[in-house]
């Protein structure tokens, strides 16, 4: 059985750090900011072009790595 005050805390705990703004989101306010909208859009794209990259290659190594049940 899982303790409440525990599931309390890390759910709190997983909600702030989902919340809280990473290094990124200050990178992407200090271009807008300093450099327009323009700057802060393609910011943004190359962050959010990043991630669908990352994601890709994490598919390939998962989809071509041995199964459990192979060996």
């Amino acid at each position: 059985m899982i303790n409440p005050d525990f599931l309390v805390s890390f759910l709190l705990a997983s909600f702030l750090m989902a919340v809280a703004p990473g290094p990124s989101n200050a990178f992407l306010m200090a271009q807008t900011f300093a450099n327009g909208r323009s700057a802060g859009m393609q910011s943004a794209f190359g962050f959010a072009l990043g991630g669908v990259v990352h994601t890709l290659f994490a598919v390939c190594l998962l989809y071509t790595s041995p199964s459990p049940r192979d060996s």
